[in-house]
């Protein structure tokens, strides 16, 4: 169902059923690049969802309707993560009034929008520049962002998973020696686990 809803600045048009549309498909019997474009789809939905979160935001402020965090217990949405979503609209209609994260066609998640408005008076700008080097995830943005404010490049974050083992009846760790080079504080963490060893021996 499409709902239209008139606002001071534009008319918003929301459509939940474009993912009725993939949910009631036999997805087994799709081809691969199909199934791609479901999801670059799906996750712009999620990414405009966002976005139109912090224009209610936004106006809810900007209106004076009253207390965001009123506002945001009414609708049933943490306050700090209806702030932030509030945030990053205001920076990027201050930047142009006519911005829609659409623009970007599913290629840039709702996280990279959100760096680029806590780090750029611009972040549309910033936003493209990240999006013409391709830097569209949220840890390949942070990290250009980041070795451009420090001259340094920025590794790649080190991975560790957490694998439960039901014999024991709890987690064991497992990172790759690869990313030991990039982890800075060994020694302050080998001291600290060398306590807890020899405390639980």
């Amino acid at each position: 169902m499409v709902e239209e809803i008139k606002k001071e600045f534009e008319v918003v048009k929301i459509n939940p059923s474009s993912l009725r549309v993939i949910d009631d498909q036999n997805l087994m019997e799709q081809d691969y690049e199909v199934l791609v474009q479901m999801g670059i789809d799906a996750r712009e939905t999620k990414t405009y969802s966002q976005w139109i979160m912090g224009k209610l935001s936004f106006t809810i402020l900007e209106k004076k309707h009253g207390d965001l965090t009123k506002y945001a217990k009414d609708i049933n949405e943490n306050y700090e993560v209806l702030r932030q979503y509030g945030t990053t609209y205001k920076r990027f209609i201050e930047e142009d009034p006519d911005f829609h994260p659409d623009k970007y066609q599913g290629a840039i998640p709702w996280g990279v929008l959100q760096l680029a408005a806590n780090r750029s008076d611009k972040p549309q700008e910033l936003v493209n520049e990240l999006h013409d080097n391709g830097k569209t995830s949220f840890e390949s943005a942070y990290r250009d962002i980041k070795s451009k404010e420090t001259g340094k490049e920025i590794p790649s974050k080190p991975k560790a998973s957490f694998k439960w083992n039901g014999e024991t009846g709890k987690y064991e760790i497992s990172i790759s020696e690869k990313y030991f080079e990039v982890i800075g504080n060994w020694k302050e963490f080998g001291a600290k686990l060398a306590v807890y060893l020899e405390a639980h021996k």
